[in-house]
């Protein structure tokens, strides 16, 4: 009996919870019985939220490697795979959808759609132009439903931003509002007000990020929530991000999703003023953005026009928490690395580490932490790009499938809307991971690692130390550095996996 394999691809990951699964699965092995198939249950490819429309399935899903155990043997020629319908096969431009099926059938393997039963091979394409016909039309239906919900997603949003000023787009707004779903209008939480008034407040009197959150943290004033997770205890970053928000006044920055070049990215549009309740006068908030725009440098403050004197500077890790280590200064001349969340009181305890013992460390042992570089694993590195591609079509095909939802009678439209903000949230910061999977993946090329590392050597032992250079190789080589008093020494937290550890010469601690 000719063996039988079922494709099953779902458009969204929550239909696994419906009907979709049963349905498909119980097709298949009908039509398996009735034409004298074996069904093979153990090599069951499934996509399972993978899209169709972008192509992941066939570039990085399981049609690929369905495709790949046919070359191999594993899936015999002559086999069936099982498919729903075209349109679960591929809904990307009828030419390259095509192309899709072509492959299958030219890898020997008798394709069928259980919708309609019909069968596709290499000779019923050849010798049938009907059948090249029927699977072309299929195909381009399949991808004008996709190009048109992705239509009604942008309209809907486009309906959204034109009547912001009457209406809030969603119910998501900033940490200091909540919104009422029966005035369909944000409101004031006034605890949360006064806090974000106080930063300010104390901002324009000349006090420093660090420490507003060390006096927060003191004061044991709650964290507020961010995007659904909620810190521990107040960051100077949330404290700047805070300063430059124009929502602290009213004002909304709504942004367009811009397709370039295959890449996408968000661009800024009109603001719109009074879309929130100010909870800062608009005075204050200019008095802010006038002492921002007169620091040297946006990345760097008032030490932007100063020499690097940190090697360490963005790498550096506590020992005890985790949080990031900086370089302070006690006295005129004594250098220490100090655990942040314990300079801004948030519990770490308060911990000198001399920083010239550190530094002097990694100047010593230059040819230990080049020779100890582990091996990269460039495999879990691809798996982690498949799996995230994935997630992100699966993510775009929700969204397709919401937004058709919106345009529905009797649709609960607060509610897909919000679901939509959620998944669009998640989809970001997937894009931004991937974005970092591929940008590590370049680095691990051996010739590219191997140069760094090279390099780093020679910056380690030139003199004088370039401590600027050897902070931008560290940075892109170690996700973090730990030095830690019972290991004698400091561990190195390697970018592209693994640690290494290097032993201190002349250790010391420090009390405060």
């Amino acid at each position: 009996m000719p063996k039988a394999y079922s494709y099953l691809r779902f458009s969204s990951p929550e239909q696994a919870k419906g009907d979709s699964r049963r349905r498909q699965t119980q097709a298949a092995a009908d039509y398996a019985r009735r034409h004298g198939l074996e069904l093979d249950t153990e090599l069951t490819f499934q996509d399972l939220g993978v899209s169709a429309f972008r192509g992941a399935n066939a570039e990085t899903g399981r049609l690929g490697e369905f495709l790949e155990a046919v070359r191999f043997g594993v899936v015999e020629q002559g086999s069936f795979l099982l498919v729903e319908s075209l349109d679960r096969v591929s809904r990307q431009h009828a030419r390259k959808a095509l192309r899709t099926v072509e492959e299958i059938v030219e890898a020997g393997v008798t394709l069928v759609t259980l919708n309609d039963e019909r069968r596709y091979t290499k000779e019923a394409l050849d010798s049938d132009p009907m059948a090249l016909l029927i699977a072309l039309l299929t195909l381009i239906r399949a991808h004008e439903e996709s190009e048109m919900k992705s239509r009604r997603l942008a309209a809907s949003w486009e309906a959204k931003r034109a009547s912001a000023e009457q209406r809030p787009m969603t119910s998501r707004g900033p940490a200091w509002l909540q919104y009422d779903r029966a005035a369909a209008c944000f409101e004031v939480i006034p605890e949360r007000a006064e806090v974000v008034r106080r930063i300010f407040a104390e901002t324009l009197a000349g006090v420093g990020k660090e420490s507003i959150c060390r006096r927060l943290n003191a004061d044991e004033v709650p964290v507020f929530g961010d995007g659904g997770r909620k810190g521990r205890h107040w960051h100077s970053s949330y404290v700047a991000k805070l300063l430059r928000n124009p929502a602290v006044i009213g004002t909304l920055i709504p942004h367009r999703l811009i397709h370039e070049g295959g890449s996408k990215r968000r661009k800024a549009l009109e603001p719109v003023p009074n879309y929130y309740p100010a909870v800062v006068e608009l005075e204050t908030f200019e008095g802010i953005q006038r002492m921002r725009e007169g620091t040297p440098s946006p990345l760097r403050g008032r030490h932007a026009a100063a020499p690097v004197q940190n090697i360490l500077g963005g790498i550096a890790r506590c020992p005890k928490c985790g949080s990031a280590m900086t370089r302070t200064t006690k006295g005129k001349s004594w250098h220490y690395l100090v655990c942040t969340k314990a300079k801004a009181g948030a519990g770490c305890a308060y911990e000198l580490i001399r920083y010239h013992e550190v530094e002097r460390a990694f100047v010593m042992n230059a040819d230990r932490i080049v020779n100890g570089c582990p091996t990269p694993k460039d495999g879990e590195i691809d798996d982690r790009i498949r799996e995230v591609d994935a997630i992100i079509d699966a993510l775009d095909d929700d969204l397709e499938v919401l937004a058709d939802a919106v345009s529905g009678r009797g649709a609960d439209v607060e509610t897909l809307v919000e679901r939509m903000r959620a998944k669009e949230a998640q989809r970001g910061q997937l894009r931004a991971e991937l974005r970092a999977l591929e940008t590590r993946r370049a680095e691990l090329a051996s010739p590219v690692l191997s140069a760094r590392l090279e390099e780093l050597r020679g910056v380690l032992e030139a003199e004088p130390l370039d401590r600027n250079r050897a902070n931008a190789l560290l940075r892109l080589l170690l996700r973090g550095v730990v030095p830690n008093r019972e290991a004698m020494g400091v561990w190195l937290d390697w970018k592209h996996g693994g640690q290494s550890h290097i032993v201190s010469l002349d250790w010391a601690f420090a009390e405060e």
